[in-house]
C-alpha cells in the first residue's frame, strides 16, 4: 500500500511539472486546440492575434517598412452608422 501511495504522489509530481512547464511556456493551449494561440499572418508581413477591433488584439509588424502600411479595410463608410457597413 505504502509504495502505490508513492508511485501515484510521484506520478500526479510529475503530470504537474509538465503542466506547468505548458502553461509557462504558452504552449498549453496547444492541447486543446485553441486557434488564438496562432497569429494570422497578412500579405504584408503582419501578424495578427485576436480579433480585429476587439481590446485584445494586437498586430505585429515586420519593421522592414516604417510605419507600417494601413490595413486594408472591406466596408463602406455611409453618412451614418446604420447605412455602414464593417
Amino acid at each position: 500500500m505504502m509504495k502505490s501511495t508513492r508511485v501515484y504522489g510521484l506520478l500526479l509530481v510529475a503530470v504537474g511539472a509538465v503542466l506547468g512547464y505548458l502553461a509557462a511556456t504558452s504552449k498549453l493551449p496547444v492541447l486543446w486546440g485553441a486557434d488564438d494561440a496562432k497569429p494570422a499572418a497578412s500579405a504584408n508581413g503582419q501578424q495578427i492575434t485576436g480579433v480585429l477591433g476587439s481590446p485584445a488584439a494586437t498586430t505585429t509588424i515586420s519593421g522592414k517598412e516604417l510605419p507600417p502600411p494601413d490595413p486594408k479595410f472591406g466596408g463602406v463608410i455611409k453618412e451614418n452608422a446604420a447605412q455602414s457597413k464593417a
